[in-house]
């Protein structure tokens, strides 16, 4: 932290994680959850409450005594847009959620499609966006690389080289974040399982490959967002099983990661022991990382598009 504007956000973030939780607590329990002194934490509520960010109501101790401020986090407070686009077994899904910052999903369209243009996609937000009043910011996940805002090798043919920051921009002055879907779900499961390096590979038909690697809650995307494109390897154009295998050890002898976690439907729960097995012939068992199997990352994917919505720069400064 730089100056006393990053501690103070960092100090508002540690007391909204305790309220994001769920639940009520007293500015007693706020302090003694984050460690911050009981006169910080009065402070900083004082601010929250009058942005509307938490909700403080009454409540007394006992019969006889006096009454203690409760706090709450306000759902309707900055509630955020989701979009995402998925190529599923050859079909496309898109899914729109408005989210508060608490996690809940409070309300969720969609629908699953042949083909999918910028021009149907930007129709979907322009919608979502006349429907949903007071939206902070949209955080889109998309199966491909984004470069400068661009979608480049993407699964879904229709919006290869879619300019789909400069469309986003076209329609709304919102702020919005663009990420690889694998990005996304690397940043949820690191929430949530606390290994130093941690790769995520997803292994599904008809499409590339892909990887993601954490390390310490940054992910490794290299000087252009290619890190992980395990696709790209060679002799990996045939989407054999061999090819699962050359993947998978190319990505720890480059990464050497602690956990390697695996989805996709290429791949079986059956499977694990033998892959494991056929990568122990080239990477001594000193650097074999733990193995193990996901049949579906989408709560890993929501939970990392809600982190990036919570910690985005500029949000929770004196100005909101």
């Amino acid at each position: 932290m730089t100056d006393s504007s990053d501690i103070r956000r960092h100090n508002i973030l540690r007391i909204l994680d305790v309220l994001w939780r769920s639940g009520t607590y007293t500015k007693h329990q706020i302090a003694a959850e984050t460690g911050l002194s009981q006169a910080t934490c009065n402070t900083l509520l004082n601010v929250l409450h009058e942005q509307n960010a938490v909700l403080e109501k009454k409540a007394r101790q006992s019969t006889v005594g006096r009454s203690v401020s409760e706090y709450t986090f306000n759902e309707t407070y900055k509630p955020f847009l989701t979009v995402r686009f998925d190529m599923i077994r050859q079909k496309i899904h898109l899914q729109i959620c408005l989210c508060a910052l608490n996690g809940k999903i409070l309300s969720r369209s969609g629908g699953i499609y042949d083909h999918l243009h910028l021009e149907t996609l930007m129709d979907h937000i322009q919608r979502a966006l006349d429907q949903y009043a007071g939206i902070s910011m949209l955080v889109i996940g998309t199966p491909s690389m984004v470069d400068h805002g661009i979608l480049r090798f993407c699964d879904i043919p229709e919006l290869e080289n879619a300019p789909l920051a400069e469309a986003i921009r076209s329609i709304t002055d919102i702020p919005y974040i663009i990420e690889n879907d694998m990005t996304y779900k690397a940043l949820g499961y690191a929430g949530r399982n606390r290994e130093k390096v941690t790769t995520l590979a997803y292994f599904p038909s008809g499409v590339r490959p892909a990887a993601t690697t954490i390390q310490r809650g940054t992910i490794i995307s290299g000087a252009h967002g290619f890190a992980g494109m395990i696709g790209f390897l060679p002799d990996t154009s045939v989407f054999g099983y061999e090819s699962i295998i050359q993947n998978l050890v190319s990505t720890i002898v480059l990464l050497d990661p602690d956990v390697l976690v695996l989805s996709g439907d290429r791949i079986k729960p059956a499977d694990i022991g033998t892959i494991r097995s056929q990568c122990s012939q080239y990477i001594p068992e000193a650097y074999m990382p733990r193995f193990e199997y996901m049949e579906d990352l989408d709560d890993f994917y929501e939970a990392g598009m809600l982190e990036k919505a919570r910690h985005s720069k500029g949000a929770w400064n004196d100005r909101n």
